[in-house]
């Protein structure tokens, strides 16, 4: 329930959103508003320590839908 500053016009860069459950649902709501690229893993918070193979994998995937 915390927020971070941010730069003015951030939403308006290469964005993509990967979550990890459905834990971020809002944030999901708000990527696929934006028309940015999206994936859900199934998992909790921090899945990138239980599955690093399958994060870097959408990562990637997330990064090659930006181009």
């Amino acid at each position: 329930e915390q927020t971070v500053a941010v730069p003015d016009g951030w939403v308006n860069r290469l964005n993509a959103y990967l979550a990890f459950g459905d834990t971020y649902r809002e944030e999901m709501a708000q990527a696929r508003v934006q028309g940015w690229p999206h994936e859900t893993l199934t998992g909790a918070h921090c899945h990138c320590m239980h599955d690093p193979h399958a994060v870097a994998e959408a990562v990637m995937d997330l990064f090659a839908r930006l181009s």
